[in-house]
């Protein structure tokens, strides 16, 4: 029996409903028999989640405010975790900022969701890096914005491009709304951006008069030296908008993002936050849990990631070789793969599916996709086992892949 409603759905969606394709993220294993070793998706470790100080915090802020922590609250959000974020920026980078400088999101993709709100309308220009974040693509998308992609090389996104780029825009009278940029351990192209060609684009941010998104997500997993200074810490204008997230240094699944920026560009995304306040419980439990925990946890976190891109890299060095070349990061979860001109893509992904190792074509994370050459690896969910077999395995794809 058809139990399939008859409604005309398709008459009624909105226009930006209409586009169809694969969530940004989708977890679910299709096919038959096990799932393969898979470098798709940048989730932390789950044996690095602090589970028994969270019982610790979680029966604590029940026991001394449980009525205030189920209950409604600020749409800013929880009070006591936007301190420690207050505290927490003063003392590791010397920012000197205030509460109404913050907001607390639901994850950091929330962030970049209200700025996309709050800055474009259908048909704005926005300026991202190629390659970029599959999940900010697809919001900006969504909401109507034009994206105007501009390459990364090794030191993050290219300023004689973006200067180019803007010159362009100019002389076609279209202003871009702001520009997206990820300085830090770049997902997907984990390189980094140096601190001259931080203040080149603020410089030609300031000549334009564009916005600065700076997605930061992955800052505090550094595994060499010191994280550089922010944009947000570099600006004197007002010019940029920095978002972070405790997902990749605390616990994905509480979905706690926050955003850093002017007063008066908070108070607009404030418009439109119409979840009455990022999850008050959670937010409450990270809080209690960060003023004892949290510098340490990180130290920790930077050690078993560390770990597992080392692993990744000697991996690379012996069982892909000159087949292929890739980035070597200083931080963040993830590796970029450019394969060498005689290596066959579109026969790698059979070959990999056959050898049983999943990964995410670069080609996602274009705008318009191409470069099918180029592969993302994420190191971050797999035991150090699984890295080695994992690679072992690509290596064997790719060199079958290759054309002599």
């Amino acid at each position: 029996m058809d139990t399939e409603p008859r409604t005309d759905y398709e008459a009624l969606f909105a226009t930006r409903a209409i586009p169809e394709g694969a969530p940004a993220m989708d977890l679910s294993h299709k096919g038959d028999g096990p799932p393969p070793i898979d470098f798709s998706y940048g989730l932390p470790d789950p044996k690095s989640f602090p589970v028994k100080e969270l019982i610790e915090a979680t029966d604590r802020v029940l026991e001394r405010e449980g009525e205030q922590a189920l209950q409604y609250g600020p749409t800013r959000g929880h009070d006591g975790l936007l301190q420690v974020l207050v505290d927490k920026l003063q003392r590791e980078e010397g920012i000197a900022t205030d509460k109404k400088n913050l907001m607390l999101t639901n994850g950091a993709s929330q962030a970049i969701e209200l700025l996309c709100h709050i800055f474009v309308n259908p048909g704005d220009t926005v300026i991202v890096e190629g390659p970029s974040f599959i999940g900010a693509l697809d919001t900006m998308q969504r909401l109507g914005a034009i994206p105007v992609q501009v390459d990364l090389d090794d030191e993050g996104m290219r300023m004689d491009a973006l200067a180019s780029t803007l010159e362009q825009l100019e002389r076609e009278r279209r202003r871009p709304k702001f520009i997206y940029t990820m300085p830090n351990f770049h997902n997907p192209g984990a390189v980094t951006m140096p601190l001259s060609r931080r203040h080149e684009l603020l410089g030609l941010a300031r000549e334009h008069s564009v916005m600065i998104v700076e997605d930061d997500a992955y800052r505090e997993l550094c595994y060499e030296g010191e994280p550089l200074p922010s944009l947000y810490e570099l600006d004197q204008r007002g010019l940029v908008v920095r978002t972070g997230t405790f997902s990749k240094i605390l616990a994905a699944g509480m979905r706690i993002g926050w955003v850093l920026g002017p007063a008066r560009v908070l108070s607009k995304m404030l418009l439109f936050k119409f979840d009455t306040g990022t999850n008050h419980f959670a937010c409450r439990v990270a809080a209690e849990y960060c003023r004892e925990h949290l510098q340490s946890h990180i130290v920790r976190l930077r050690d078993i990631y560390r770990e597992k891109r080392n692993a990744m890299l000697l991996a690379l060095d012996e069982h892909v070789g000159e087949f292929a070349r890739w980035t070597k990061p200083q931080g963040g979860f993830y590796v970029w793969m450019e394969l060498a001109d005689g290596v066959d893509a579109s026969r790698l992904t059979l070959e990999a599916r056959r050898e049983g190792v999943a990964y995410l074509s670069g080609s996602r994370f274009y705008v318009g996709g191409g470069h099918e050459n180029t592969i993302r690896l994420s190191f971050s969910y797999l035991s150090i086992e699984e890295i080695n077999e994992g690679v072992r395995r690509l290596g064997k794809a790719i060199k079958a892949s290759a054309t002599h």
